[in-house]
């Protein structure tokens, strides 16, 4: 079994779970709790997925890379200590040059937005 659930597939579930407890009328500081639960997991940062478990979904074509289907990761490539930029092909990451032989990968966090005062 897997260490971890999907963060998609654990709020699901606790949607439903929510939404059984709203409908049946059960403690609402229960259902209330449900829903705390769901926005925290919702908050998370991408986790590390290891490469042995799961790989990225086959990218879309993209204007940025003259209509190549590539999408960007962060990687921990075997034998270094750093994380760093791959792209993904469907196929194989690649660093631009080679293929790298990666352990973990995750999607990129959302870029920083100032705050509007």
């Amino acid at each position: 079994m897997k260490k971890y659930l999907e963060k998609e597939k654990a709020i699901d579930t606790l949607a439903r779970l929510y939404e059984r407890i709203k409908r049946e009328e059960h403690d609402q500081e229960a259902a209330n709790g449900v829903w705390r639960a769901m926005e925290a997991i919702a908050a998370l940062g991408d986790a590390w997925i290891p490469a042995s478990e799961r790989l990225p979904k086959k990218p879309k074509e993209n204007p940025l890379y003259d209509n190549k289907p590539l999408e960007i990761y962060l990687v921990s490539v075997k034998n270094t200590d750093c994380v760093i930029r791959a792209f993904w092909n469907g196929a194989s990451f690649t660093d631009g040059w080679d293929k790298l032989d990666v352990l973990a990968w995750m999607p990129l966090p959302e870029p920083y937005k100032e705050e509007k005062e």
